[in-house]
């Protein structure tokens, strides 16, 4: 527990979809409809005399992500392009921003270095809404 909750909230409110903000640059986007970001680092054991480990090793720290955007919000990134391609756009920051639940101070997330790795295009009959699932390759992901 984190020490704010020790007694249950009875109809308390947690942070929902409602609540983000997201940038890119200094754009606020709209027509995000789904996000997923991880980051990762390998950590390993180190082993010497005995059966226990005697210290653990760390590695590269790995962050990746995706975001779901409508196709009106791709076309109008895709016009920072030179290339009119996503994949050509340069390196940008996105930030994401909520309320938490005790509501005293907004939470940001900055990822900087960002870039689309790819660039799609995908319907299907029946749609009421053309959206599309791009993968990311961030360089760090900080809490301010």
């Amino acid at each position: 527990m984190n020490g704010q909750r020790l007694v249950p909230l009875i109809n308390g409110r947690e942070v929902a979809w409602c609540d983000m903000r997201m940038l890119i640059g200094i754009v606020p986007v709209t027509g995000i409809t789904a996000f997923d970001f991880d980051e990762s680092q390998t950590k390993e054991n180190i082993y010497g005399v005995g059966q226990t480990p005697i210290g653990r090793g760390y590695g590269n720290i790995e962050t990746s992500g995706s975001i779901t955007l409508l196709r009106s919000e791709i076309e109008a990134i895709r016009q920072s392009s030179p290339t009119k391609k996503l994949i050509d756009i340069a390196p940008f920051s996105f930030t994401l921003s909520y309320i938490p639940i005790d509501g005293t101070k907004v939470v940001s997330i900055v990822f900087t270095d960002v870039e689309f790795t790819e660039d799609k295009f995908g319907s299907n009959q029946g749609d009421t809404k053309e959206e599309q699932q791009l993968n990311l390759i961030i360089g760090s992901m900080n809490y301010v």
